[in-house]
């Protein structure tokens, strides 16, 4: 699982290197395709992953995005729409960071990456991924943004289980550690009681009731003990 992970991480990695590549020089020739080979190696590249691209055309706030982009914010293909369309598109609680981090980039003219939730045409959310480069004029003036982005919807979704998961079994483990010392915790306070009465000299300490009492006391404790011990092997068992 780790091996694929990885592996599929650098094809991605790869991938938006390419993607950026191509659109740079994009950028640069006003938008205009070098070659053939440039256009079939960003098609496939995109088709491979899912992700589709950008170019916002800053002074005029003119947008061009691949038909995969408008999917994926859930923009019908034939509308126009502007910076602030898109802004309102995105999850309000993710809204005010998108917009720092892009005017930063913005500004500073580096690359950036962000991720968001951008509301769909059913009142869904889906988690969306974004890497752009700005491309800046000669007074040092952001002109254009270009970009990729591409679901990760559900890589967000496993990230919730697993933190959930993990929420449940420290909550467990704590129950456990407190179930696994009350019972030690008795033990201890009984075989210290019978010690101090036996260096007292009382001789009712080790009287048969007592020990009865004691054993049968032992007994209960040993076998709450087992049960929180065999709680934990089978928590360990179900996470393996």
């Amino acid at each position: 699982m780790t091996e694929f992970f990885c592996y599929s991480l650098g094809f991605l990695s790869a991938t938006l290197i390419t993607v950026l590549v191509y659109l740079k020089r994009q950028a640069r020739n006003n938008d205009t395709l070098e070659s053939h080979e440039a256009k079939e190696s960003l098609s496939l590249a995109l088709s491979a992953t899912g992700m589709g691209t950008f170019v916002w055309d800053i002074p005029s706030d003119k947008h061009i995005w691949s038909e995969q982009t408008k999917h994926l914010y859930g923009i019908n293909p034939s509308h126009d729409f502007s910076f602030d369309t898109i802004l309102n598109l995105i999850h309000p609680d993710d809204r005010e960071q998108v917009g720092i981090i892009t005017q930063k980039a913005l500004r500073a003219g580096i690359d950036y990456t962000v991720e968001y939730r951008v509301r769909q045409t059913d009142k869904s959310y889906r988690w969306i991924s974004v890497r752009a480069r700005p491309f800046l004029d000669k007074g040092g003036e952001p002109r254009k943004l270009v970009g990729v982005c591409y679901d990760i919807t559900d890589v967000k979704s496993t990230e919730l289980k697993l933190k959930r998961a993990l929420a449940a079994r420290d909550e467990f483990l704590r129950l456990a550690s407190h179930e696994l010392k009350t019972p030690l915790s008795a033990l201890k306070l009984q075989f210290q009681m019978t010690k101090r009465s036996m260096e007292k000299g009382d001789v009712s300490a080790t009287s048969p009731e007592k020990v009865d009492r004691l054993v049968d006391s032992t007994n209960m404790q040993v076998d709450r003990l087992i049960h929180t011990v065999e709680k934990i092997l089978h928590e360990i068992k179900v996470e393996n």
